[in-house]
């Protein structure tokens, strides 16, 4: 998966080619997919930054509120040090922060944020 986002991100600093105006629905899934069964979800964070900076696609960021669901306190804290210092600096629209805002809301409402979720695993399956 990590490779192919980084075949994803290469499409941005290719020259004279036609870039597409948002990004493929594969490319969020393969990103949801890694936070949701991660183990260490902050890992990847540098790599949506990087496709979050070439492509500006809020949908990056609007999801990055489900990878803290059913997380431990240790676990949500590394990856919020990581996001701090890795994504939010890319943020520069403020429609962009209040997509995030919207979706912890929405979770919120729902319940959602106080929902246990099963362990995740690490990187190797297990």
């Amino acid at each position: 998966m990590s490779n192919s986002l980084h075949q994803v991100r290469n499409r941005w600093y290719q020259q004279n080619v036609p870039l597409p105006s948002e990004l493929d629905e594969n490319t969020l899934f393969t990103f949801r997919a890694l936070f949701e069964k991660s183990a260490s979800p902050e890992n990847y964070l540098y790599q949506l930054r990087e496709i979050y900076a070439a492509s500006r696609d809020f949908r990056l960021l609007q999801m990055l509120p489900d990878a803290t669901l059913g997380r431990s306190p240790q676990q949500v804290y590394a990856f919020l040090l990581g996001l701090q210092s890795q994504v939010l600096n890319e943020v520069r629209n403020e429609a962009t922060a209040d997509e995030i805002l919207s979706r912890i809301k929405k979770l919120r409402a729902n319940g959602v944020a106080s929902a246990p979720r099963p362990a995740a695993t690490d990187d190797q399956g297990r």
